[in-house]
């Protein structure tokens, strides 16, 4: 809705424009109230003009397009911002419904020549593109008749709208219009057109999807196989442990096992010349003691084979 916001420019109209009463002069206003609203109106039809064409300049972003009212959306989508919005009056009718100078409520009636540009919808067949429709610019032009109601105070060229709702019935007139136009001029061959490129853009996705599924797949291949090879390195790495910690225990065990053969023989050695020994001290006794010589030769030669026996015993 078109308030305060609107005073500028309509002061500024009010300054470039006399009077303008010659419109429609086949109904003329009965009151002075009707003549001053119909000429207030006839200014702020003038001061809507460029501020639609600013509102559709600025209405591309997401903040003007809200800013515009429920309607933004389809008016920044169905009329093309490439061309010119203008609006022609043709015939204009008030009548005051409330109020007193200098403030008044005025209802108008106006019929009006709207000429714009539309965005007309055609196929999208560039194959590199992920559009299905793209727009372009074609002059239309609107004849309708508009009835709304406005309040403003003041008189002559210094006059403050305080409500009105002719910015928003442009706006929506205006969409509706270039909506029911593009949606008229879209053909069958150009609804197949539009379906075979959304087929097209399906299939892509589609295999789009599939290819980032595979190489998803791939990478997950790739890092179970890398952990796989991790494990079983760990595992040989402790294998290896297992087998190296099992050869030194076996060396240790056969290094105490011959230690301990190798003291038990010695033991051994060591309790035969011992026994030896004794055995040699008796046999050197006993030839002591003899006295015939047969006897003693036969000592002897028993001392002889216990000191033999003894020095092997010794160099083993």
């Amino acid at each position: 809705m078109i308030k305060r916001s609107a005073v500028n420019l309509l002061q500024m109209a009010a300054v470039a424009i006399p009077t303008l009463l010659s419109l429609g002069t086949s109904a003329p206003a009965q009151t002075l109230g009707d003549l001053e609203c119909r000429r207030v109106s006839i200014l702020e039809f003038e001061a809507s003009v460029p501020l639609l064409n600013e509102l559709r300049s600025v209405a591309n972003n997401p903040v003007g397009m809200l800013a515009i009212g429920t309607f933004g959306p389809a008016f920044v989508t169905e009329v093309s911002a490439e061309g010119t919005i203008a609006v022609e009056l043709e015939e204009v009718r008030a009548i005051q419904i409330g109020g007193t100078a200098p403030q008044r409520a005025c209802r108008i009636r106006a019929r009006v020549k709207i000429t714009y540009s539309r965005a007309a919808m055609e196929p999208d067949t560039r194959l590199h593109t992920t559009t299905t429709i793209i727009r372009r610019p074609v002059s239309a032009t609107l004849v309708t008749e508009l009835a709304y109601d406005m309040t403003f105070a003041g008189a002559g060229d210094n006059v403050e709208l305080l409500e009105t709702e002719l910015g928003d019935l442009l706006i929506q007139t205006l969409a509706l219009d270039a909506k029911a136009k593009n949606e008229g001029a879209v053909t069958r061959e150009m609804h197949q057109a539009i379906a075979q490129k959304e087929a097209l853009i399906r299939g892509r996705q589609m295999e789009a999807d599939r290819a980032e599924f595979e190489a998803r797949e791939a990478e997950n291949r790739r890092v179970r196989e890398l952990n796989r090879d991790r494990e079983e390195q760990r595992q040989r790495q402790e294998q290896a442990a297992r087998d190296r910690a099992n050869q030194q225990f076996a060396e240790e065990a056969r290094r105490r096992d011959s230690e301990r053969r190798e003291a038990e023989k010695s033991q051994e050695r060591a309790h035969r010349l011992e026994r030896l020994r004794g055995y040699l001290a008796n046999a050197e006794a006993r030839l002591s003691r003899l006295t015939r010589p047969n006897e003693r030769a036969d000592q002897e030669r028993r001392v002889d084979e216990i000191r033999a026996q003894i020095a092997i015993e010794e160099t083993r």
